[in-house]
């Protein structure tokens, strides 16, 4: 589960959104960073980024995969999926543990790259 107050945006077939040089397809904003917070899921397809695995860090999602580029499959593999953006920066992420029958604190968003990156944590929180 993560909880961040970022820039909100939703999808919607046709809607496009262009800030600077980015473009986004089918993603229309709802309102700018630190408005509202909101919580989810990260989206599914944990990988070993190769730029910080010599750090301990271990990110979700893979910026490098065809699955990013299209937001209505990226947003809709699970109820509440969502992915950090502009303004989410230290956002905490939270696993239950199930041993400990709790919610634990894995670790905060690293910081915002452009849409479409991935959460970082370390991987001895997970």
């Amino acid at each position: 589960m993560r909880v961040g107050a970022g820039t909100q945006f939703v999808y919607k077939k046709g809607a496009d959104y262009v800030e600077n040089n980015t473009h986004n397809s089918d993603i229309k904003l709802l309102t700018d960073a630190y408005r509202y917070a909101i919580g989810g899921t990260p989206y599914k397809g944990i990988n070993i980024d190769p730029s910080q695995s010599k750090k301990g860090l271990i990110g979700f999602g893979d910026s490098r995969k065809d699955h990013v580029i299209n937001s209505k499959t990226l947003l809709s593999q699970d109820p509440l999926t969502n992915y950090g953006v502009l303004g989410d920066s230290g956002s905490p992420l939270f696993a239950f543990d199930k041993q400990q029958n709790k919610w634990v604190f894995i670790g905060p968003y690293t910081y915002w790259a452009g849409y479409g990156k991935k959460i970082l944590a370390r991987m001895e929180y997970l």
